[in-house]
């Protein structure tokens, strides 16, 4: 009773729907929708209009329906449509392997998809749900909590969600010979270091350590088993689980 009051009251709050969603609506918005082979056809109207695509209409993707019956069999809606980039970038990721779900495996399903800052980490749990836990009590997702909006997250040493590398690629920011070069993005800088009440200097002491040469010089081994030792002793430091899970993720 509850949820459907809340329902009527954000439809009447919410910008009116478009005449040819409303059409649309009017049998879409039955949650007993189904097609003929049983699959829900139901769509969440109070979702949807809260959603990045509630500005849109119904046709805008669905672009082949101008009326009813519809034509069979209907024209299937890609999200290339819109957004090419990202789909011509995802097939080189480590999220190719969802295939078909890698779009709403992250953002959810169409008539639903919330804004990209609503993603990470929260959509991440689903298939990476110990390596955000292990973020979550690093210093970094602690820092953050207290307020600093400049400490990283996932994207931020993983690279753009729609281009993530799997950790094994050379070419991936958490790569193990690629590691240093991640963290000195933000560790290697002064002013960054110090606005957070920390210091540049022991990057640059491991920079000029016999390990930290011995990666600089493309030593893929002494990187491994440096992570590896990372690995071993997350549980007793916030940095060094932070750093591992990187590694690991």
């Amino acid at each position: 009773m509850f949820i459907t009051l809340a329902a009527a009251l954000f439809l009447a709050m919410a910008p009116p729907l478009a005449p040819a969603n409303q059409e649309c609506l009017a049998c879409h918005g039955e949650k007993g929708m189904r097609s003929e082979s049983g699959r829900s056809l139901y769509v969440n109207a109070a979702r949807h209009q809260s959603s990045v695509h509630g500005e849109l209409g119904c046709t805008t993707c669905h672009e082949g329906v101008k009326e009813y019956p519809h034509p069979k069999p209907m024209p299937r809606v890609t999200c290339a449509s819109c957004h090419d980039e990202p789909a011509s970038q995802i097939p080189k990721s480590a999220h190719a392997a969802l295939r078909g779900n890698a779009c709403v495996g992250c953002h959810g399903p169409a008539h639903e998809v919330q804004r990209a800052a609503n993603v990470a980490p929260a959509q991440c749990t689903t298939c990476h749900a110990d390596a955000v836990h292990e973020f979550q009590r690093g210093v970094h997702a602690v820092a953050r909590e207290d307020g600093d909006l400049q400490t990283p997250t996932c994207l931020t040493c993983h690279g753009g969600p729609h281009q993530i590398l799997v950790s094994t690629d050379p070419k991936s920011p958490v790569n193990h010979t690629n590691i240093p070069k991640t963290c000195a993005t933000c560790h290697a800088q002064k002013m960054v270091m110090e606005r957070s009440g920390n210091s540049a200097q022991p990057f640059f002491s491991y920079q000029e350590s016999v390990h930290g040469r011995a990666v600089a010089a493309g030593q893929a081994r002494v990187a491994a088993r440096g992570s590896a030792r990372l690995d071993v002793r997350g549980t007793g430091s916030a940095l060094a689980r932070t750093v591992a899970v990187a590694t690991r993720s």
